[in-house]
């Protein structure tokens, strides 16, 4: 799990194994796991996500993929499902 962060990049031909958690998102590569963004979500072409999207807004190009649920969420509650997340563990 990628620690939290104001933004999280992945390139085209990057892949990420596991789930990102930041403000905001961006991607044209490949993200093995969920996505928490208490922000914005951009999804290139060439994006493809084996996961859950947790967004405030999102923009997805013609092209991209998505292998999950897509769940809209203000910025409080993405923080707190996060939060949740890592007592458990």
């Amino acid at each position: 799990m990628c620690g939290r962060q104001r933004a999280r990049r992945c390139g085209r031909g990057g892949v990420i194994d596991g789930s990102v958690e930041a403000r905001h998102v961006i991607t044209n590569g490949r993200v093995n796991g969920d996505i928490l963004a208490s922000g914005r979500v951009v999804l290139g072409a060439k994006a493809r996500v084996r996961g859950d999207v947790y967004y405030d807004v999102i923009e997805m190009a013609l092209g991209a993929e998505i292998s999950g649920k897509l769940v809209k969420r203000p910025p409080t509650a993405v923080t707190a499902r996060v939060a949740a997340a890592k007592e458990a563990t």
